[in-house]
């Protein structure tokens, strides 16, 4: 299958991400071009999704288990640095980079920031990720009362060693999600201005950061794609 084909499925897989039809036809092309055993990883990890028989879903398992090694040794999926395949999310190390390929395309993304901000325009380009986790940051806890969950940020010092503090460009995806709430400015006596961004849980403020992670990942490769037809143009 040519490469240009190829992404023609796969943007009708990242359109409708919800939906296995498109994967499925997808797995179709892949059978007729001669790339059977990617068209069946497709399939199970489909049926498995939806649920069977405890004893159907063994073979499944067991069967999924065989073509995940394939799918290391032919690359199936994009390798931008040093990352782990996992194959259901019971089965994976959160310390380490990994992708967790669900439905036969990559579904989470585990990484430090520093890769996200390296790869994740690529990545999202290629697969349909639907969530990401960024594995050396969490939110500043204990900050008032009732509890809260905070990000920070600040305009001119980086500061990746503290695991609340996010890049500006992150934070400011931050803003324009789901969560958003009202931002407060503490400037403080340096010459920076630190961002805060408050959530009732920790589970809101780790959604909030994937969905600000994919939201910038996605217009960057749009940015990206615009400046190539510009180039284009005569």
């Amino acid at each position: 299958m040519s490469p240009e084909l190829r992404q023609v499925f796969i943007r009708d897989v990242i359109a409708t991400p919800d939906d296995d039809s498109p994967r499925l036809i997808f797995a179709d092309a892949l059978e007729e071009a001669g790339e059977s055993e990617y068209s069946e990883f497709i399939r199970v990890q489909c049926e498995l999704a939806h649920g069977c028989n405890e004893e159907k879903r063994d073979i499944l398992r067991r069967r999924e288990k065989e073509l995940a090694r394939i799918a290391v040794y032919k690359r199936w999926f994009p390798a931008k640095c040093k990352w782990w395949l996992s194959f259901t999310s019971d089965n994976y190390d959160s310390r380490w980079s990994c992708y967790l390929v669900r439905r036969g395309f990559i579904d989470e993304v585990h990484c430090v920031c520093a890769e996200w901000l390296q790869h994740g325009p690529a990545i999202v380009a290629e697969q349909p990720v639907a969530r990401v986790m960024l594995t050396d940051k969490r939110p500043l806890t204990g900050v008032k009362e009732p509890q809260m969950y905070r990000w920070t940020a600040t305009e001119e010092l980086d500061q990746p060693s503290i695991i609340w503090n996010l890049p500006l460009e992150l934070f400011l995806a931050l803003l324009a999600g789901p969560y958003r709430s009202p931002v407060r400015d503490a400037s403080n006596n340096r010459a920076s201005s630190f961002y805060i961004q408050d959530y009732a849980s920790e589970a809101a403020a780790l959604s909030a950061l994937s969905d600000a992670a994919l939201a910038w990942a996605k217009r960057c490769q749009g940015d990206e794609q615009t400046r190539r037809g510009g180039a284009a143009q005569p």
